[in-house]
């Protein structure tokens, strides 16, 4: 069975509650979903009955370590240990639009949205939480994924307050930590991905493989400076069908990205 990203948000929410639409420059609060067991404050940030934290990096981690940095972030503003956060790549459409990962431009381009989304969550967990306990909301504090009474030993894991917290509205500018409180931002620590490079058990762009694929290559003119005088794909078509051979011009010409099927690199 396949399935693609929005069918997997539609029918798997038991974790996603309401949204934000959240983009590169901001957030903005959008209505609940009714009846669901999770927290989803916005597209990037995921937190499940069961506690799990699941953040959506929308950058390429090309040996940079944006797949550490993104979660370190959120865990910071949330209040949860980094390791119970589980990091997902983002799928390209119109709810992550911006995908581009160049000019280290990670952490200063998601720096403060992604902190307004985590400081959003914890808003609402820490206000579920107040409101069970009948307290201030000022005596509660989050930490190690969960909410805690300063006053008093309570305390309730995240995943305990997911339901309450959903039904909350998504506050529009919630209080960010000061930089003094910060206790994982700005520490050494091991990379999220560092097993999985070392055991070469990391999936990149090239191990992606899908039912009929073929494999896609730039035809390049051997000589320099050379330039062409024509062109067919019917080498290419006797070799694979489906195969679809397009000019590069005919493409930039309209100034669209297609999905184009791949052809073997042995036709051109």
């Amino acid at each position: 069975m396949t399935i693609n990203r929005r069918e997997f948000l539609g029918t798997s929410a038991n974790g996603i509650a309401l949204l934000i639409a959240f983009g590169s420059t901001g957030c903005r609060a959008s209505s609940a979903r009714p009846a669901a067991a999770g927290l989803a404050p916005n597209q990037w940030l995921r937190i499940d009955a069961a506690g799990r934290i699941t953040v959506i990096n929308d950058k390429s981690d090309m040996g940079q370590g944006s797949a550490s940095v993104v979660p370190m972030i959120v865990a910071e503003e949330l209040g949860a240990p980094l390791s119970a956060i589980t990091v997902e790549h983002a799928q390209p459409g119109t709810t992550f639009n911006d995908m581009g990962t160049s000019g280290s431009d990670t952490v200063a381009g998601r720096w403060e949205p992604l902190r307004i989304a985590a400081a959003s969550a914890r808003e609402m967990l820490v206000t579920a939480a107040a409101s069970q306990w009948g307290v201030p909301v000022t005596e509660c504090t989050t930490g190690d994924g969960m909410v805690r009474h300063r006053g008093s030993a309570r305390s309730a894991l995240f995943g305990e307050l997911v339901a309450a917290a959903s039904q909350l509205p998504v506050p529009p500018r919630p209080a960010l930590k000061l930089d003094s409180s910060y206790t994982l931002v700005g520490t050494r620590v091991p990379r999220l991905d560092t097993r999985g490079v070392v055991t070469g058990t990391m999936a990149y762009g090239m191990d992606v493989k899908v039912p009929g694929m073929l494999r896609a290559v730039i035809a390049r003119c051997p000589s320099p400076a050379g330039k062409i005088t024509s062109w067919s794909g019917d080498a290419a078509k006797r070799v694979a069908p489906r195969a679809t051979v397009l000019d590069m011009v005919w493409l930039i010409s309209r100034g669209s990205l297609i999905t184009v099927n791949e052809v073997p690199p042995f036709v051109v």
